[in-house]
Formats: C-alpha cells, sequence, structure tokens
C-alpha cells in the first residue's frame, strides 16, 4: 500500500502503511480487517506514538487533525481474537498550539469525528453494531503534550 499524505498548513504529515490483520476467531470477510500504520512528519523528522487505523479528520482548516489510534499497546501481547478486542481511542494534533492530545476511549467499534464548534467543543460519535452515540469534549479540557522543541 502506499503511504496516505496528509497536507496541513505548516506540516504535511504521513501514514505509512505497517500491515493489516484479522481476527483469529472471526471467519474470514472482507469487513472484518484492521490496518495499522504510523504516523510522521514527511521528512520522518517526528513519529507519532503508536498505530494508527488510518482514519484521520481535519478541523479549524487543518489546524486540527484527528487520527483514530490504536489504544491496544502491543497487538502480539494479547492476540485479536474478536473485534471487540480491538480498542481505539482519538488522538489530536493541534498545530496551532503545537501539542497533542489523546481522548475517549472504545472498545470494539469504531469513531466518527463530526465537527469542532465555534467555541472549541469537538463533536463526535462512537458506532457499534449498528448503534450510534454522540459526544463533544472541549479542547480546554484535554491534556495537551507540546512538541514545539522537535518541530
Amino acid at each position: 500500500m502506499e503511504d496516505i499524505l496528509i497536507p496541513s498548513k505548516k506540516h504535511t504529515l504521513k501514514l505509512t502503511f505497517a500491515e493489516a490483520f484479522h481476527p483469529s476467531k472471526l471467519n474470514i470477510r472482507a469487513d472484518h480487517w484492521y490496518f495499522t500504520y504510523k504516523l510522521s512528519l514527511l521528512d520522518n523528522s517526528l513519529e507519532f506514538g503508536k498505530w494508527f487505523t488510518g482514519r484521520f479528520w481535519k478541523l479549524k482548516g487543518d489546524d486540527i487533525i484527528v487520527f483514530e489510534e490504536y489504544f491496544n499497546e502491543n497487538f502480539d501481547a494479547k492476540p485479536i481474537e474478536y473485534d471487540n478486542d480491538v480498542a481505539l481511542q482519538l488522538f489530536l494534533i493541534d498545530f496551532q498550539r503545537n501539542a497533542t492530545a489523546r481522548f475517549s476511549h472504545f472498545q470494539g467499534g469504531q469513531f466518527e469525528v463530526l465537527e469542532l464548534t465555534e467555541d472549541d467543543r469537538i463533536i463526535y460519535q462512537k458506532k457499534l453494531h449498528y448503534q450510534t452515540s454522540e459526544f463533544e469534549v472541549n479542547l480546554d479540557s484535554l491534556k495537551f503534550e507540546s512538541f514545539d522543541s522537535i518541530i
């Protein structure tokens, strides 16, 4: 698979495909494959931590990008047998703050980020087995980690 390039106002990010896996105790079906990516700056000078699904949403122009990130620390430590073994969270990069934040752990489904409101609330959904729940989080309530010194 080819890299996914994600241009923003300040930097170009890159999702690099690592591998695909299927829960071991489910019959092989197209809608049960999971893809893992590494996220970095285009020049690889900074890698953003863990494994990512490849799904992302741009907010506030290109100043904020939210990625769906695997919460599973190590896929080899506890094998993925069923869809519910896959845990996700949201990983936010804010280029105005030069910082990142993680929020909203979720087991066995997927996220959909809808919008960033004018009062800086992120509206997002969690989808699991044809049920959808809507949530919101204020940007100021997130714990940001700066990456100023790196880029």
